[in-house]
């Protein structure tokens, strides 16, 4: 009797079954996920081990890398002074050719700040998005942390961000002029890159409906479930409400 309760007792302090098993797994244990890389394969998986310990830091600054990473190969793929000539074609400059041989002698500069631009707008991104969405919740009736909330929006904004980054980094790599490709959208990623030529208003609406933009709000939908406990009729008009008032907003002002 006393060796079986010493058994026993060892079996419950190590944490193993008497027949010598592993207990399962929780979802929020660590050994069961690899971080937040797990999105890319289990969302539902990266979101659960959010509940208890909620990161977003370290997600901005990989998809701030990411996206740095991506556009500097880009201008390195297709040429400084081509980005350059495009971003300034339509902006109403006085003297265009001169700013562009300004700019093109400070490349390093220029990728410098284009690579805190990026970090940073990932950053003001994420907290903007957090806030719209926290206020949104409100309306939908449901209270949900801010620091837990803005860790969903890192997570979605991480996971965009990276697809993204790889799928412009194979873009450029597998082109065989990327001279050639549209700057402005070089993605085939959403709606308007197929249609028709349209008026400015629906080009805007088409080119908000991007495949990617989707699948972040998909995540923000499922982010807002597990972590914040919403249902999910009350994640999807917490997320689609102010989705859809961006898509509106943006195709009402380019009809105006």
């Amino acid at each position: 009797m006393g060796g079986v309760s010493i058994v026993s007792t060892s079996s419950r302090n190590s944490g193993e079954s008497p027949d010598g098993a592993s207990p399962p797994a929780s979802p929020d244990s660590p050994a069961t996920g690899s971080g937040i890389w797990s999105v890319f394969v289990s969302p539902a998986r990266a979101f659960a081990g959010l509940r208890n310990r909620p990161q977003w830091f370290g997600p901005l600054i990989i998809a701030g890398a990411a996206t740095a990473l991506a556009q500097g190969w880009l201008v390195q793929a297709v040429g400084m002074q081509h980005v350059i000539a495009t971003a300034l074609r339509n902006s109403g400059s006085i003297d265009t050719v001169a700013t562009v041989r300004n700019l093109t002698s400070n490349a390093a500069a220029v990728l410098t700040g284009q690579a805190l631009a990026a970090v940073l707008g990932c950053f003001i991104a994420a907290v903007a998005m957090s806030c719209v969405l926290w206020l949104s919740a409100v309306v939908v009736g449901e209270q949900m942390r801010f620091r837990s909330l803005l860790s969903v929006v890192a997570l979605a904004v991480f996971a965009y961000s990276v697809t993204r980054a790889c799928m412009l980094v194979g873009t450029v790599g597998l082109a065989a002029h990327p001279e050639r490709l549209n700057i402005k959208d070089p993605l085939a990623t959403s709606v308007g890159y197929f249609v028709g030529p349209q008026t400015s208003g629906w080009m805007a609406l088409y080119g908000s409906l991007d495949v990617l933009s989707i699948g972040a709000v998909l995540l923000l939908i499922q982010g807002l479930r597990i972590v914040g406990g919403l249902s999910w009729r009350r994640s999807v008009l917490a997320v689609g409400i102010p989705w859809v008032a961006y898509l509106l907003r943006g195709f009402i002002v380019a009809m105006v």
